[in-house]
């Protein structure tokens, strides 16, 4: 269960130390640091405390009630041992109520309640049964006579008659859970948190619009916010006078910054074109510097390339090449592929300059280990047309 408060309500919670949710009317209640500074003078709003919780044996609960919280008539669940949950009006007069909350074993709602009894037997090894709810018995009032009151009434009213301070009307009429209207004191009390609120709302208000004032970008914003000065009626003189100076400095600054934008500005468009003239110069200057060294590196690599022992060594040279264009790679590519080619020649190839029937009867392992069975084939047909050259037409070596 959740008890709802109102602004003036949550704002005292608040002061006293308590963890206060809030919610739009339409939403779900969340903490008080995702709404803004101003909430509490906003419409259409509620607040609770958040009440914590407790886990045991692997269950959670909300703290049990306390007697520091609880109100008068406000319902409250009495566990009971045997699975029975009692539901009683909160009266400092029953013992037992009182004796069961200072406990702890009083909850604000029966779901928690019954989590709780749940908890406790499993904690101590026991044996959880469905507990139940049922109405307790709440004392009876006693009746007195309608003589009786008036003559009560007329006493007090005679004694409150020579009363010239709000203490001797307390001391005459008693405390204010007695009776169905609330002492002079908590009267006094509820007026200063009405009032501390305000000043508190006011407070927000107003740093939140000096914030916006000094944060402005431009001064049509500055112009709306000295207007929303002007027709707000909740600030004191003082903040007037403070708002509206912010306002004044606000806009000498903008135009100090508008008219340095603008020298900015004239200088850049005065400098243009040299600086153009410049960077051009320099960008000529350094593609004329990489292009000789490009023509200098190309050269040196295609050497490299046509006297390369090896096909490692001569793939290798394309590591130097990591920073040029495919433009710029391509007279070194082809001559990379020449030298491969002379380094390693393709199996067709070696088929068909064999020298022997010998030496072409090892290709033969070559051609049967080829995963591309087209290449494959051509390699076939080199092999029967090369063996047909070195024999003759009964298949004897020549």
């Amino acid at each position: 269960m959740t008890n709802i408060l109102n602004a003036q309500e949550a704002f005292t919670a608040l002061r006293s130390g308590k963890t206060i949710l809030c919610r739009h009317i339409l939403g779900e209640f969340d903490s008080l640091d995702q709404f803004p500074a101003t909430v509490f003078g906003l419409p259409d709003h509620e607040y609770c405390i958040k009440i914590e919780t407790i886990e045991l044996a692997g269950i959670t609960f909300t703290k049990p009630l306390t007697l520091e919280e609880v109100q008068p008539e406000q319902d409250v669940f009495l566990i009971q041992p045997q699975a029975v949950i009692l539901q009683y009006k909160f009266n400092e007069n029953i013992e037992g109520l009182v004796a069961g909350i200072r406990s702890g074993f009083a909850q604000r709602d029966f779901e928690n309640a019954k989590r709780q009894y749940e908890a406790l037997c499993s904690a101590v090894g026991g044996s959880i049964f469905e507990a139940s709810l049922e109405i307790a018995e709440q004392p009876k009032k006693k009746r007195t006579s309608k003589k009786q009151n008036d003559a009560n009434e007329v006493k007090q009213l005679d004694a409150i008659q020579p009363a010239n301070d709000n203490s001797k009307i307390d001391e005459i009429l008693g405390p204010a859970s007695g009776h169905e209207f609330p002492s002079s004191n908590s009267l006094a009390d509820a007026s200063q948190s009405e009032s501390d609120l305000d000043d508190f709302c006011h407070q927000v208000n107003f740093d939140d619009l000096l914030s916006k004032i000094k944060l402005a970008s431009n001064e049509s914003d500055v112009h709306i916010y000295r207007r929303t000065i002007r027709t707000n009626n909740i600030f004191t003189d003082e903040q007037l006078n403070e708002l509206e100076a912010a306002c004044e400095a606000r806009l000498t600054d903008l135009s100090l910054d508008e008219f340095e934008s603008n020298q900015v500005k004239e200088a850049i468009i005065e400098n243009k074109d040299r600086f153009a003239s410049i960077t051009q110069a320099a960008l000529d200057k350094a593609a004329e510097i990489s292009h000789s060294e490009y023509e200098k590196n190309l050269s040196d690599l295609i050497n490299r390339a046509k006297h390369a022992q090896s096909p490692a060594e001569t793939n290798a040279l394309t590591k130097y090449t990591s920073t040029w264009t495919i433009e710029q790679r391509e007279p070194l590519l082809k001559v990379i592929n020449q030298r491969l080619l002379e380094l390693s020649p393709p199996l067709t190839a070696r088929i068909r300059e064999a020298q022997s029937l010998a030496i072409l009867n090892t290709f033969l392992s070559d051609i049967e280990s080829l995963e591309d069975r087209i290449y494959a084939n051509d390699c076939m047909q080199a092999y029967a047309k090369r063996k047909a050259e070195l024999t003759d037409g009964n298949g004897i070596p020549l």
